[in-house]
């Protein structure tokens, strides 16, 4: 059955929408954190990704879960000054960060 041109659509649209979502304007790009965050993430490892797509806390799990993806692939971690310098500019560009 071929799908209507309603279905072709939508996924049309949800496939731009992912593809946005992975290879993102960054929110204040040239700040030192946003740099760090797009040199060390997109260095042969993966896309970034929009820093709204997740909440403080669930970056900080991912930035945990990242640095010893980065052991195991035998590059370098995040020193603890990259860390929270990238945590910090994720933190407040998170879902929710603007909120209390």
């Amino acid at each position: 059955m071929r799908p209507s041109i309603w279905q072709r659509t939508g996924l049309a649209l949800l496939a731009a929408g992912l593809g946005a979502a992975c290879n993102p304007r960054l929110p204040d790009p040239d700040s030192p954190g946003a740099r760090l965050y797009a040199e060390r993430c997109t260095g042969g490892c993966h896309r970034i990704y929009a820093p709204g797509l997740m909440t403080g806390e669930m970056w900080k799990i991912q930035l945990d879960r990242m640095q010893g993806e980065l052991v195991r692939r035998g590059l370098p971690p995040l020193t603890p000054e990259e860390y929270a310098l990238v945590l910090d500019y994720l933190q407040r560009h998170s879902t929710g960060a603007g909120e209390k």
